[in-house]
């Protein structure tokens, strides 16, 4: 649907994906900027609500760019929040004590709120 819409409307597709990326992190600095007030002339001017709402834009446009370039968009995504995870945890695997936090190695079920491992 998406495709036959930027056809019939003579875009490129990859090119317009990346700039909707970057049109809607714009919107999310922007609400960010009216969060804390940083144009004195306007004060606050965005909601806590404001910025999830951009920041979840900026997202689905970021994975609907994936999708178009990525053959596994599903695949990548999941082996590049692998790959954050583990850093994050090798980061912090080492106890002040010097001794090795261990652990199980990574899984990740899809759940960003999943306490589990």
């Amino acid at each position: 649907m998406l495709d036959a819409h930027h056809a019939a409307a003579g875009l490129v597709v990859l090119p317009h994906r990346l700039l909707k990326v970057n049109e809607e992190l714009g919107e999310l600095v922007q609400a960010y900027l009216g969060v804390i007030g940083a144009n004195p002339r306007k004060g606050v001017t965005h909601t806590q609500e404001d910025l999830v709402s951009e920041a979840c834009d900026v997202a689905t446009t970021a994975l609907v760019l994936l999708a178009t370039v990525s053959p596994d968009p599903e695949g990548a995504l999941r082996r590049s929040i692998e790959r954050v995870v583990r850093r994050a945890l090798s980061e912090v695997a080492e106890i002040p004590d010097g001794t090795d936090a261990g652990g199980p190695a990574v899984q990740w079920d899809g759940d960003a709120r999943s306490d589990r491992p």
